[in-house]
């Protein structure tokens, strides 16, 4: 978008990896800024869409988007997790889906800020994972802002941003 402002398409892409790298070659066609996929949907479809965002960026000549992964969203739960055949803790599902979209070769990823570590500080301990942009759902909203927002993991102290780091450096 060259003469407005910069896009986020929070569309959070998850299917086969065909689709999402079509959905991500749409994307790049439309101009925007950044967009995202499900970290869930696996590497080969993270790879396919920043694949396919690259192609039709390049021919377009534009500027190709940031894609990022979403781990696992701040309105799952543990036992959210755990319905879904997920037995491992937030932890290390947050941790094993930021390294999948590092190894996939994605910008950054989006997390709760339970597991980012600290404000400023994570973004560059996460270089390795490009520009490591990281997005953190509601935060900072005042309680009347909130009301109808699902997070449940929204706020909480971190724990595991340390670690996310080290791990994603390598």
């Amino acid at each position: 978008n060259k003469k407005g402002p910069e896009v986020f398409l929070d569309l959070k892409f998850h299917d086969i990896p065909n689709t999402v790298a079509k959905s991500a070659a749409c994307a790049a066609r439309l101009g925007v800024f950044m967009f995202n996929v499900h970290a869930l949907g696996g590497c080969d479809m993270m790879k396919k869409a920043a694949e396919a965002a690259q192609a039709a960026a390049l021919a377009l000549k534009i500027k190709r988007p940031k894609v990022i992964a979403v781990t696992v969203l701040t309105s799952t739960d543990q036992d959210a997790l755990k319905n879904i055949g997920v037995s491992d803790n937030m932890d290390n599902q947050v941790l094993r889906l930021a390294r999948m979209a590092k190894e996939s070769g994605l910008d950054g990823v989006v997390a709760a800020p339970a597991h980012l570590g600290g404000d400023d500080d994570i973004v560059h301990r996460l270089g390795a994972v490009d520009e490591a942009l990281l997005a953190v759902e509601d935060v900072g909203l005042p309680p009347p802002l909130r009301r109808g927002l699902d997070g449940r993991r929204v706020g909480a102290r971190p724990r595991l941003g340390q670690r996310l780091a080290d791990e994603l450096n390598g």
